[in-house]
């Protein structure tokens, strides 16, 4: 569920957004559902630090805590951070040089 509001969400985006065409395309993709689309997604979503860090935040390895504190919110926000590598768009910011 949580993937298809954030499709919906980059569907409004302007195309001006960086990324756009690669964005679109995963969000028009994301909508039509299929299990290979949701298994795609997942790895992305169980990785998320904001994910493992509410999950291990429950104090217990009971599952059904672990579910209870990881949010709506964290797992919407988790999916938005991984929109773009999910979509394959590479970032346009300069690699770090080393020294």
């Amino acid at each position: 569920m949580g993937i298809a509001v954030v499709a919906r969400e980059v569907l409004m985006e302007s195309p001006d957004t960086p990324g756009y065409p690669l964005r679109i395309s995963l969000a028009r993709t994301a909508l039509s559902p299929s299990e290979a689309m949701a298994a795609s997604m997942t790895p992305g979503l169980v990785v998320s630090p904001s994910l493992l860090i509410a999950a291990a935040a429950a104090g217990a390895p009971d599952p059904a805590l672990m579910a209870a504190a990881v949010t709506d919110d964290l797992i919407l926000d988790a999916i938005r951070k991984g929109w773009n590598a999910a979509a394959g768009v590479v970032s346009s910011s300069p690699l770090p040089v080393a020294p």
